[in-house]
C-alpha cells in the first residue's frame, strides 16, 4: 500500500456529509439508445413516468440512470457528456406517491444539469444521501482526462475534486467509482490499481493499492478495474471486477491483499457452459451480504457466488446479450428476485429460491430491456421501480 502525498485540495462551499447509510438497495441501470421511460410501481397502482423529449434525441441518447439512495430523484447520464438530475412528480421526501391516477407517462421534472468536459466513465451517489439532510445530498462523477468531481445534488454546484496523477504527473481519470458502505471513503478504479480517497479530504491525498505489480506478473488482478461492490453487512468486504475477467474479494482494513480470488469459469479452463466470455461489467451483493452476483459483456451468464466459500459458482442464470453494452441487473430488497435486462427487449425476473432458475415472468418492452432497477425507500413500505429502454420513432 502506497501513501500519496498531498499538495492541497480544491474545496467548494459544501459542508460535512452524513454518515448513516439508507436501508435498501441502490438501483442502477444503463441505456444505450433512445429510451426515455421509467415505470414506478407502488402498492396502489403503477405510475408511468417519462423523461422530457426535449432533453434527448437519437443523436444525444441516454446512457445511464441511477436512483438516489432515498428514492426521491434520478441521476441520468447522456452522450452529450452531461449529468441531469430529475425529480419525481408527486413524490415527497418519504418516496410515497401522492397521486397515482392517469395512464399516460407523467414527465419527470428536470432540476438541473451539470456538464463534464469529456466522456463520462462512471458516477455514483453518496450512500448516506437523504433529502432531509442537504449536506449529504451529493454524487461523484469521473470523466476522461478530468479529476473526480463531487457535485451538490440540490444546486448542481461543484463541491470539490479528487485528483489522481499518472507517472507523467498528468491528471488520470478512474474508470470506475464506488463509495464504501458508510460513505467515508471513495474508491477509484484504474488499470491494475485502486486509489482510495478520504471523502472528507478532497485533493490528491490518497492511498494507492496495487492489484498487480506489473503487466507481466502472474499474481494479482490485471487489467482495468471495471466495477466494484461493497457488502452491506458492514464487514468491510468488497469485490473488484476487471475487464480481464478477474474477480477478487478484499477487506477495507487490508486492501493490499485479496482474501479470495474467484475463479471466473472459462478463464481457468472450466466448463464452457458456465463461462464468462467477456470482461466483468457489474457486481452486486445480496442484501444479506452472503452472495455475490457477477455479469459480463458479450456474455448472457449471470453467476452467483458464495462469499464465504468461493471455490466454484453456486449457480448461473441466463439472459440474452452478445454486445459490449454494460447491461445492469439488480436484486429486490429481500434478495429473492433478480431482474435482468436483455438486448432483445425483454426484462427477465428470476425467483432465486425456485428450482431450475428459469425466469418467473418476463416483462415485454419495445427496444432493448437494458435498464433494470429495484428500489426500497423505507423498511416499512417497499416500493419497486422498473426502467427500460424504448426506441423513439
Amino acid at each position: 500500500i502506497e501513501r500519496v502525498a498531498d499538495d492541497g485540495g480544491e474545496v467548494g462551499d459544501g459542508k460535512g456529509r452524513g454518515s448513516e447509510p439508507v436501508a435498501g438497495n441502490l438501483s442502477q441501470s444503463v441505456l444505450f439508445g433512445g429510451v426515455h421511460r421509467v415505470c414506478t410501481t407502488t402498492d396502489e397502482a403503477e405510475v408511468p413516468l417519462a423523461f422530457g423529449a426535449a432533453d434527448f434525441s437519437t443523436e444525444n441518447f441516454l446512457k445511464g440512470v441511477k436512483w438516489a439512495p432515498d428514492g426521491t430523484c434520478l441521476l441520468a447520464a447522456a452522450d452529450d457528456d452531461r449529468l441531469r438530475m430529475y425529480e419525481l412528480p408527486g413524490f415527497g421526501v418519504d418516496g410515497i406517491a401522492t397521486a397515482a391516477d392517469g395512464t399516460l407517462p407523467r414527465p419527470l421534472s428536470l432540476a438541473f444539469a451539470v456538464s463534464e468536459g469529456e466522456t463520462i466513465y462512471d458516477y455514483c451517489w453518496y450512500p448516506g444521501m437523504s433529502s432531509s439532510d442537504p449536506a449529504s445530498c451529493c454524487f461523484a462523477s469521473s470523466s476522461r482526462d478530468h479529476p473526480v468531481h463531487m457535485w451538490d445534488a440540490f444546486t448542481g454546484e461543484l463541491r470539490c475534486t479528487y485528483r489522481s496523477f499518472d507517472q507523467n504527473d498528468e491528471i488520470a481519470a478512474p474508470y470506475s467509482l464506488a463509495f464504501n458502505f458508510t460513505g467515508d471513503k471513495l474508491y477509484c478504479g484504474f488499470e491494475r490499481c485502486i486509489r482510495i480517497f478520504d471523502t472528507a479530504a478532497p485533493g490528491r491525498d490518497c492511498d494507492k493499492v496495487a492489484l498487480r505489480k506489473t503487466r507481466r506478473s502472474k499474481h494479482g488482478q490485471g487489467g482495468i478495474v471495471s466495477c466494484m461492490a461493497f457488502s452491506p453487512d458492514l464487514s468491510g468486504l468488497f469485490a473488484v471486477g476487471t475487464y480481464s475477467r478477474t474477480l477478487a474479494l478484499y477487506y477495507e482494513a487490508a486492501p493490499q491483499k485479496a482474501v479470495a480470488t474467484l475463479r471466473v469459469p472459462g478463464a481457468h479452463g472450466l466448463a464452457r457452459s458456465h463461462a464468462h466470455q467477456g470482461g466483468i461489467t457489474h457486481l452486486r451483493f445480496s442484501p444479506c451480504g452472503r452472495y455475490l452476483y457477477s455479469g459480463a459483456r458479450t456474455d448472457g451468464t449471470l453467476t452467483c457466488w458464495d462469499a464465504r466459500n468461493t471455490g466454484l459458482p453456486l449457480f448461473n442464470v441466463q439472459r440474452r446479450i452478445s454486445t459490449n453494452q454494460r447491461l445492469y441487473f439488480d436484486l429486490d430488497p429481500s434478495g429473492r428476485f433478480l431482474a435482468a435486462g436483455s438486448q432483445d427487449g425483454l426484462v427477465d425476473v428470476f425467483d432465486l429460491r425456485a428450482a431450475g432458475k428459469k425466469p418467473r415472468f418476463v416483462i415485454p418492452n419495445r427496444g432493448d430491456g437494458d435498464l433494470v432497477a429495484w428500489r426500497c425507500d423505507c423498511p416499512a413500505r417497499r416500493q419497486r421501480r422498473r426502467g427500460h429502454r424504448r426506441a423513439v420513432g
